[in-house]
């Protein structure tokens, strides 16, 4: 059986199919700045329990060649930065910048929708007084097929724009961009209790909507950590608001 295949896990080689999900909260997100590499989990097993580490992948396949070794403390690192979002969500004056820039995405998504609905509706008679003349012209004598194939066509679209046209309706009319914004502030709380006790999965992308990235840098033994500074912004959907961050130290 090839090696190369399988995962070790616990002291035994697991099929590729059966690997359990990734425990390391951070893989994806830590690059070293030196060689540019991705860290890698890593576990060692010792008396006092295993202990989870985080090694740039530079150095575990190339050694001391391409990178320095270092290794950082996987449970440490995570919980710093579990900490850190923590704090945020339990800051009051942090809370009130991001409800009103979130009702400052809302609010301009709403204008968007409204100018959009007028768009649709002038598609939709403008398709509507299509599908009438190519009838009109069936009564005149026009070729059958072809004309109710363009009519099929033309129906399709209008359908596609009511559908479209619901949907719209439907985000605008959920309520004010207050109670939008209170509602998915609400939220906050409930991811609180995910950071603390949710499954691997779960914990992982509710930390990469605060989380931008984490650079290693083995030199001095930092992680430069960059926070988003408006976390929940762009999961309004259109909006794309999380360029801005905060960068946060932590020491080895």
């Amino acid at each position: 059986m090839k090696r190369t295949k399988q995962a070790f896990v616990g002291g035994r080689f697991l099929s590729k199919g059966s690997r359990p999900a990734s425990e390391y909260l951070l893989s994806g997100l830590i690059k070293c700045e030196k060689c540019g590499s991705n860290f890698h989990g890593r576990r060692y097993s010792k008396k006092q329990g295993v202990t989870r580490l985080y090694r740039c992948g530079g150095y575990n396949m190339y050694g001391n060649n391409i990178c320095s070794r270092w290794e950082v403390n996987g449970e440490r690192i995570e919980n710093f930065i579990i900490g850190h979002i923590q704090n945020k969500i339990d800051n009051p004056k942090w809370r009130s910048e991001l409800r009103e820039e979130i009702i400052r995405i809302v609010r301009v998504i709403e204008d968007r929708s409204g100018d959009r609905l007028c768009a649709i509706d002038k598609e939709i008679k403008e398709l509507s007084l299509k599908i009438e003349n190519w009838k009109k012209a069936i009564e005149k004598g026009i070729e059958l097929d072809n004309a109710v194939n363009i009519i099929n066509k033309y129906s399709f679209q209008r359908e596609q724009l009511y559908r479209e046209k619901s949907k719209l309706l439907e985000r605008t009319g959920s309520g004010s961009a207050d109670k939008a914004v209170d509602k998915m502030l609400s939220y906050l709380d409930d991811f609180k209790d995910v950071l603390a006790r949710g499954e691997p999965e779960k914990r992982k992308d509710f930390i990469r909507m605060f989380v931008k990235n984490v650079v290693m840098c083995p030199e001095n033994k930092q992680a430069r950590i960059l926070f988003y500074r408006r976390p929940l912004s762009d999961i309004i959907g259109e909006e794309k608001e999380c360029e801005l961050t905060e960068e946060v130290i932590y020491q080895n």
